[in-house]
């Protein structure tokens, strides 16, 4: 599958590149061309989460709820929409997180295990959407999406490095 990127597809992306700087932008848009595997589409990945005590609810380190926090639960959700689409990386891409949506719907206690599933459900042009659920052996307890934008690996580095050098 081919992508094709001019400045204002690039600039029309909005939240997932409302970040970056006009300088960004046009180096992103320079790189006319890339490439993602085309079996992305419709691939899962699947994790087991035991609850651990130090997945639970805190704020300012203090515990609220004993059970499986949102916090984690999005962690995790990052992590499988992540492994979801790295097998089909093609040479010198990369992917930044743009989005991340989920619905807690029910808990899940310290021991309980959270089975949690990731499959690409859109892929637009660098656009990709990974639908998300999380159950427990009796319940759902979660369901979302999660979006990644994929990038040529020497644009997102050159971010990164923009980035540091507007630390003020």
């Amino acid at each position: 599958m081919v992508f094709l990127l001019n400045y204002e597809k690039a600039a029309s992306f909005g939240n997932e590149l409302r970040a970056l700087s006009l300088k960004s932008l046009k180096r992103f848009a320079a790189l006319s061309i890339f490439t993602m595997k085309p079996e992305v589409q419709n691939s899962t990945y699947e994790m087991e989460i035991l609850v651990t005590p130090e997945m639970t609810a805190k704020l300012d380190g203090r515990e609220i709820h004993a059970v499986y926090s949102t916090f984690w639960l999005c962690y995790h959700a990052e992590v499988a929409a992540r492994k979801a689409i790295e097998p089909y990386f093609e040479e010198g891409e990369n992917a930044v997180g743009g989005e991340v949506c989920m619905r807690h719907e029910a808990m899940a206690a310290v021991g309980d295990t959270v089975f949690l599933k990731a499959t690409v459900s859109e892929v637009k042009d660098k656009k990709i959407v990974c639908t998300i659920e999380a159950r427990t052996a009796k319940k759902r307890v979660a369901r979302g999406h999660q979006t990644q934008i994929i990038l040529p690996d020497k644009v997102l580095k050159s971010m990164v490095l923009e980035a540091k050098e507007n630390i003020f």
